[in-house]
């Protein structure tokens, strides 16, 4: 019964933190989040709190080996990139950054 009750908490916690992390963001704001954690759990959890709390305009890219799983979470419209455009735009950055 206690670990219920701790992860009941924790789920308040983490929407409280969320709420206040959108609020923060300006009406065309955009949260981007490293989640690291091998606890698949965990992932899922906070994944399903950013898309509850950001009204399903949020993406996630599920963790593989590493524990690690990237979110981006829109606070206005809906953001319409394609998955191939957000690639591209990784590459450009990834080419960028090494100069």
């Amino acid at each position: 019964m206690g670990s219920d009750r701790m992860r009941v908490l924790d789920d308040l916690i983490l929407s409280i933190s969320i709420s206040k992390c959108r609020a923060h963001l300006s009406k065309v704001g955009l949260l981007v989040c490293n989640l690291l954690s091998r606890n698949r759990g965990f992932i899922q959890s906070v994944s399903s709190g950013i898309r509850l709390s950001f009204d399903h305009r949020a993406i996630v890219f599920p963790s593989l080996d590493s524990g690690n799983a990237i979110t981006f979470a829109a606070n206005g419209e809906a953001v319409d990139f394609s998955l191939e455009e957000m690639r591209l735009h990784a590459k450009q950055l990834k080419v960028k950054n090494r100069s």
